[in-house]
């Protein structure tokens, strides 16, 4: 009991100094598109795929950091780091859906250097606040880990759970570092019987342990890293039979000015992966054979440059890749990478001014204001594109959006539990900066004429408060004018990436939402929430088809979109709830919800008129048949889902509490639940069958269970 009170008693105290500390709020939103050929001896054919993907060039995160300065020298911090997908706005798929799966660390700085606890990048990584990597190849780590030097090393490039790192002050340039970390919760993506089950600190985990230093003085880094992975006794669970991992990584960078040159070397031993890919996955890309599950050894060579052209930076690196078996074995895996590339900039001003007021008496509250803001941004080019010689290279023209929105609403008090509110809104909004530029990738071209949005809404809100029954019915109604909207995507019958940019849509969002509580007894409660709505839109706009290799000019159509849903979420919700406070602070939440009319979302090419679609048919018949199948929108299947939670809580005293918690979601398991359907934007122009590249679905993944602990003080 001593040491548990101690414990927390430590604790306390950061949560203390925490408090007081200066916060920052930071954050990156990244994305790009892959187009990637994959030709192994081990392939039976090639491989084609063109994705958009979030976090190519980095990860798309967020984070929390803070220091506090404690006095005497010393100073406390904290990095808190989520990562996540921004292409469908998920949690990061390599974080395993921790909440801050990038970094979650605690450190003190002083006279004798920096320690830090908690989960974070190992030392051989560009990762987080310790990787000391990140400077040995242009590229990185970035670019979806198939392009620099983590395409073509060994194990790294990796983050740990309880991982304990120092780092020395800096003396004549030089900074030593060292990690060890307890235990690693990371299984692999590997679920069920293959699971590994560890013990923190214990035989049973795969511990980290490294040391390392770098060098810096003026235009030269140098590094040098030895780490090594303890394999836990369970990974005889995976399969494997490996002895400890051992890797020697060498690299740095000098600065001439005129160019920055790059080199790194590796030498591993009993790795478990190799180029990114573990051993014996048979989807590593350009492999030559499934190692042994004793891992393999080799080394790799990298070299790069960076050259300052146009503004930009211009790239290149080449690396090489040796392994073999540990075992006794014939299998092997050489492998070149070659990667070149070059930057351009979109280069952004904004600036917004607001005034408000807001009037109270007995009967009305009363607000109104006035926001007001200027933008202006320009592409620059930094390289002749030979698919638009005439407007890739070098800055377009600037184009600028002047815009004001005035805003207004009153609420009128009936009595002390009664009130009626209205909102109201009208004014400009500058559109996006990416869909202003119909193919930015390539080109400086523009949407001809293109205009900020005009937004009107408003909404009338009803809310009520007695003693065990509280809610607010809301109706609400959204009008947008003069929107852009563009997409992207790759179409195999044109062989091209094709933009769509649409211009002059007109959008409206109407609907109703009910949302109450009722207090059954002094420990139960009953919720609902319901939401009745119709976004769709409200003319045919017209848009724009550019071809990224060139081969025809930009095409201007008519798109027929007029009452078609204009969103891909459900049009109508209801969620029940009840909630139960149990004696001995016992609790206890069940929900279920109900989904319906569902769309799937458009793709702007099947609403417009579709060459050589009427040769095709042949007949008027046959014609107003296919055009239909193009045009139908999809209603999804009504859907309902059930969760639950149980939880208590333990006070060990008045300030301190423990939090128990576990949560199901998706309780009856139903794997037929869709959470997202798009029409695929491809049209088939040799049969023009509708059906030639059918909707795609993405659904729930099953029941999930949470299990969740916690200290209040």
């Amino acid at each position: 009991m001593k040491k548990t009170l101690a414990a927390l008693a430590v604790l306390g105290a950061f949560a203390g100094s925490a408090l007081a500390a200066d916060v920052t709020l930071y954050g990156l939103v990244d994305y790009g598109f892959s187009y990637q050929h994959s030709d192994g001896d081990a392939q039976a054919d090639a491989e084609d795929s063109f994705t958009m993907k979030s976090g190519m060039n980095s990860g798309s995160r967020f984070g929390l950091k803070g220091t506090e300065d404690l006095g005497n020298g010393l100073k406390v911090g904290f990095v808190l780091e989520n990562g996540f997908d921004a292409d469908d706005g998920t949690f990061d798929s390599n974080g395993d859906d921790r909440i801050f799966g990038r970094e979650a660390s605690l450190h003190l700085t002083g006279a004798f250097g920096e320690i830090a606890f908690g989960r974070m990048g190992q030392l051989a990584s560009a990762l987080g606040s310790y990787g000391l990597l990140g400077q040995t190849s242009p590229f990185s780590t970035g670019w979806g880990d198939l392009t620099g030097m983590k395409f073509v090393q060994a194990a790294g490039h990796t983050r740990y759970d309880n991982m304990v790192t120092y780092k020395t002050p800096t003396f004549a340039g030089f900074t030593a570092f060292a990690q060890f970390s307890f235990g690693n919760s990371d299984d692999n993506g590997e679920t069920g019987a293959a699971k590994i089950s560890w013990d923190e600190g214990k035989a049973s985990a795969d511990r980290y342990y490294a040391i390392g230093a770098n060098y810096k003085v003026e235009n030269l880094y140098l590094v040098g890293i030895v780490d090594s992975v303890n394999y836990g006794s369970q990974q005889t669970v995976r399969g494997s039979d490996l002895d400890d991992s051992i890797t020697v990584t060498l690299g740095g960078n000098y600065d001439f000015g005129f160019m920055k040159t790059y080199a790194a070397f590796q030498y591993f031993d009993n790795a478990y992966s190799v180029g990114q890919k573990a051993i014996g996955d048979d989807s590593s890309i350009g492999k030559a054979g499934r190692f042994s599950a004793e891992g393999a050894e080799g080394y790799s060579v990298a070299l790069g440059v960076g050259v300052p052209a146009f503004g930009g930076t211009a790239k290149a690196h080449v690396g090489y890749l040796s392994a073999e078996d540990t075992a006794e074995s014939d299998n092997t895996l050489d492998r070149w990478n070659i990667s070149v590339g070059y930057d351009y900039n979109l280069y952004y001003i904004n600036a917004q001014a607001w005034l408000q007021n807001q009037i109270n008496t007995a009967k009305w509250d009363v607000n109104y204001g006035l926001e007001m803001s200027y933008e202006q941004f320009y592409r620059q080019g930094y390289m002749r594109n030979g698919r638009a010689p005439e407007n890739s290279f070098g800055k377009s023209s600037t184009i600028r959006f002047n815009d004001a929105m005035l805003k207004a609403g009153a609420t009128y008090k009936l009595n002390g539990r009664n009130y009626f509110t209205l909102q109201a809104q009208y004014g400009t909004v500058a559109p996006v900066i990416n869909d202003v530029y119909i193919s930015p990738r390539i080109k400086d071209t523009a949407v001809d004429d293109a205009k900020s949005t005009r937004v009107f809404s408003a909404d009338f809100r009803y809310t009520w408060n007695y003693r065990r029954f509280r809610g607010a019915v809301t109706a609400y109604f959204t009008d947008m004018q003069d929107a852009l909207e563009r997409y992207g995507f790759w179409d195999e019958s044109l062989n091209a990436f094709c933009n769509f940019a649409l211009s002059g849509v007109h959008r409206q969002y109407q609907g109703i939402e009910l949302g109450m509580a009722y207090q059954i007894t002094s420990s139960l409660r009953a919720t609902f929430a319901g939401n009745i709505a119709r976004y769709r839109y409200a003319n045919n706009p017209m848009g724009t088809r550019s071809l990224e290799n060139g081969l025809s000019a930009d095409v201007t159509r008519q798109f027929f979109l007029k009452n078609y849903i204009c969103t891909s979420t459900p049009q109508t919700a209801f969620n029940i709830g009840l909630a139960w406070n149990a004696p001995k602070n016992w609790y206890l939440n069940f929900d279920a919800s109900w989904l319906a009319d569902y769309y799937v979302r458009l793709a702007y090419p099947r609403h417009q008129i579709i060459t050589g679609l009427a040769s095709y048919a042949g007949t008027e018949q046959k014609l107003a048949e296919l055009v239909d199948e193009y045009t139908a929108q999809e209603k999804l299947k009504n859907q309902w889902v059930l969760n639950a939670s149980i939880g208590k809580s333990i006070y060990l005293n008045r300030k301190v509490s423990l939090n128990f918690n576990v949560s199901v979601s998706n309780l009856l398991n139903n794997r037929n639940l869709i959470t997202q359907a798009t029409e695929q934007f491809r049209i088939d122009t040799k049969t023009y069958n509708p059906q030639a590249f059918p909707t795609k679905y993405m659904y729930a993944q099953g029941i999930k269970v949470f299990v969740n602990a916690g200290v209040r003080f």
